[in-house]
């Protein structure tokens, strides 16, 4: 699954029930906030309110 460019980034599978089950909300936060390798931070970019948004989004993908 996946992009060439999200692998080229080492993007993980966020469908993946493991990759859910080992992420806590506070986690994707801070990794958000952070980034991470080649990832950008977004601290500073986006409000608190959006991170948050975005982690639902984040956990919502591969539902149907």
């Amino acid at each position: 699954k996946g992009t060439v460019k999200g692998h080229a980034f080492a993007v993980p599978d966020f469908t993946a029930a493991a990759f859910k089950s080992s992420n806590t909300d506070e986690a994707l936060v801070k990794h958000i906030n952070a980034g991470k390798g080649n990832c950008p931070g977004s601290q500073g970019k986006m409000s608190p309110d959006m991170i948050e948004k975005m982690v639902g989004i984040v956990r919502n993908f591969g539902t149907k």
